[in-house]
């Protein structure tokens, strides 16, 4: 194999590992939101505080 090769190789299983765990964290992201009840989408921490799916902090 040489290094051109050796290079794309790694790039493309770089890159599928990047989307296996994109589509892991997406995933994480719906059951939180399925479970935390609320219906805008945003998540709230122990001490009520959170963060819009917007990324805005919400009280």
């Amino acid at each position: 194999m040489d290094r051109v090769t050796a290079l794309a190789d790694l790039r493309q299983t770089t890159f599928s590992t990047v989307a296996v765990e994109a589509n892991d964290v997406a995933k994480c992201v719906k059951l939180v939101r399925k479970f935390s009840g609320s219906s805008d989408g945003s998540v709230r921490g122990a001490q009520g505080e959170g963060f819009s799916r917007h990324g805005s902090r919400i009280q």
